[in-house]
């Protein structure tokens, strides 16, 4: 089971509270898997002014981050960034609209999938800040909302993406700063809406969803972003499917993700009008879904319920657990 932290004050506080917690362990995340180094700090400085302007809840939760941890400010920034600089193929999610469902209630499913090595420091977190909704979110030390959802109901889970070939980022705000930023909306329309108009610095395949049944899928290109008409049935394994971003990506896609997507795609539609929560989970669970290759293992699956405000945990590799159940 991951340990679960609630922290409550204001933005700043909180930003400081969870700094002051996870100190060691973002020592630890930045020094064995960023390496900051003077060209990444630059490229965090400049970041982190479009952060304020784009995502300023976000800027304001880092400041409070770094002085709560005691780093210095561009290590807390460049935190922010690690989706940008250690560009790894991970995850496969999807997306059900009620109608598709047997309790004609939306959900959403993902399974993360990471390096082994990255498993023990991902936790889950209760955020109440004033001024701002509730948001419950799984997290890794600095990536304080890597998935989630709000006290509305507006839930995000996603996979990376720009990996066939490789896309450099640019400078915009970070991936970790936009779901920050989109989760504070009221709803799935609303958080589209802000992420399709910020400036984003790396690559990604949103989905968000609502307890009204609204879902989109935003996939993004440094500096390019664009929505998927919606539909009850909605999935994605790290490869792009909107015709512009297929073409400016130049992207070609491996077998192995043609596959994953193929075998998600294929169950659900099986199921349409019948999914549940239980046959969801199930999914996660199966091959190709659940990874346990050379470099990259599942090490945690989610199915969420966005009118339930709850999301079902299951940890993965390298110690397999059982579903647990977290309700905002």
């Amino acid at each position: 089971m991951h340990e679960f932290t609630r922290l409550e004050g204001g933005v700043w506080t909180v930003g400081h509270s969870y700094g002051y917690r996870f100190k060691q362990e973002m020592r630890d995340f930045l020094a064995e898997h960023i390496k900051p180094n003077g060209k990444r700090w630059a490229y965090a400085h400049h970041c982190f002014k479009l952060m304020e302007e784009y995502a300023p809840i976000a800027a304001e939760f880092v400041r409070g981050e770094a002085a709560g941890a005691d780093l210095a400010f561009e290590d807390a920034a460049l935190l922010t960034l690690h989706e940008e600089i250690c560009h790894q193929p991970h995850c496969t999610a999807f997306m059900v609209a009620p109608e598709a469902t047997r309790d004609e209630k939306a959900l959403l499913g993902q399974n993360w999938d990471w390096g082994v090595e990255l498993a023990p420091h991902a936790g889950m977190l209760e955020l109440h800040m004033r001024g701002e909704p509730a948001v419950l979110s799984y997290h890794y030390p600095g990536l304080w909302t890597s998935l989630g959802m709000n006290e509305h109901g507006v839930t995000l889970m996603w996979t990376g993406s720009g990996y066939f070939p490789e896309l450099r980022p640019q400078i915009g705000v970070p991936t970790y700063a936009l779901i920050a930023e989109a989760l504070r909306r009221r709803t799935a329309r609303d958080a589209a809406e802000y992420v399709l108009n910020a400036p984003n610095a790396g690559s990604f395949i949103f989905h968000i969803a609502d307890p009204a049944g609204d879902n989109v899928v935003i996939e993004g290109i440094p500096g390019k972003t664009r929505a998927a008409a919606s539909e009850p049935i909605l999935t994605r394994a790290t490869f792009y499917e909107i015709d512009e971003v297929v073409r400016l990506s130049k992207q070609v896609i491996p077998a192995p993700a043609r596959r994953r997507k193929k075998r998600i795609h294929d169950a659900l539609t099986s199921l349409e009008g019948a999914i549940t929560v239980a046959a969801a989970q199930e999914l996660l669970e199966q091959p190709p879904l659940f990874r346990n290759e050379q470099e990259v293992v599942t090490l945690d699956s989610f199915v969420a319920v966005p009118e339930e405000r709850t999301i079902t945990v299951r940890r993965g590799l390298p110690n397999i657990g059982q579903w647990t159940a977290y309700t905002l």
